[in-house]
């Protein structure tokens, strides 16, 4: 059976394109994503390997929550000195909220469908 786990796996990669080059914006916040897979060379690197898929399932995947909250912290860049990026508050910030409202209402219509299904208001 894990050759079947293992080629399902294979698949699921290779029939998934990555939007995402590594390294594309000069910086990649995902690097320590892999820590637990590339801390170290050594024969006792594989201790963390049964950590991996509980690491993944957190959302630390290049499409995850947690790289999604890197992302969110980490872009657009700095500015010069260090300030706030001049389109963060014309551009991103009104998109950002956008984008979040829009998932808050797919939310509250899960939790109303269910809500509605159980009786409960």
């Amino acid at each position: 059976p894990w050759m079947e786990v293992i080629m399902e796996h294979n698949r699921h990669h290779n029939s998934t394109f990555d939007l995402l080059n590594h390294g594309e914006f000069g910086w990649d916040p995902a690097n320590w994503l892999y820590t637990l897979q590339e801390w170290t060379f050594e024969w006792y690197g594989w201790l963390t390997v049964p950590l991996i898929p509980f690491w993944h399932m957190l959302g630390a995947n290049d499409t995850g929550s947690i790289f999604a909250l890197l992302w969110w912290s980490q872009f657009p860049d700095a500015g010069a000195g260090g300030k706030c990026d001049k389109a963060f508050y014309k551009k991103w910030l009104p998109l950002r909220v956008k984008h979040n409202a829009f998932v808050l209402s797919l939310w509250a219509c899960i939790w109303l469908l269910g809500s509605y299904g159980l009786g409960r208001p």
